[in-house]
């Protein structure tokens, strides 16, 4: 299916009732964040180191399918100035070769501060020594689902 560049998409009735994946991309290792049904709360996830990209899209394959996934969100790393981050072009990469596996649609969102908040997050006791990718994730997928709602 093809990546959504028109985020105003992202609120149309056919997403409704569907739960969506939200995926960090990282060179080394990724985050991943689901939805519930009903779009409202973003959960941590999992945390994956990359392999080869074979079995990367494997992992991510396996994850779709298991937890019913009709869309996927990519963070897109920008810039305070909103222009892209060097690592941006490599995403987008990505996401071509999801699209090019998945029928789900794939949309980008802006991921500033999404590291930045689960760093902080990680601070707290509860979460010493955890990594984060999945939390960057599901500020990510937080951000998408709220930016639906309105």
């Amino acid at each position: 299916m093809p990546i959504i560049k028109k985020i105003s998409l992202a609120k149309d009735r056919k997403y409704n009732n569907q739960k969506i994946i939200a995926i960090d991309y990282g060179t080394r290792k990724f985050g991943l964040a689901l939805s519930d049904q009903s779009l409202t709360i973003a959960t941590p996830y999992a945390n994956y180191q990359r392999r080869e990209l074979k079995t990367d899209l494997e992992f991510i394959s396996n994850e779709v399918l298991n937890n019913n996934i009709n869309a996927i969100v990519i963070g897109l790393p920008k810039e305070l100035n909103n222009e892209q981050q060097a690592i941006a072009q490599q995403v987008k990469s990505f996401a071509n070769i999801l699209s090019q596996n998945f029928p789900q649609d794939i949309f980008y969102w802006d991921e500033r501060f999404s590291s930045r908040a689960a760093e902080r997050l990680m601070q707290h006791k509860e979460f010493k020594g955890q990594n984060n990718d999945k939390y960057s994730a599901c500020f990510i997928l937080q951000a998408f689902l709220d930016f639906r709602k309105n």
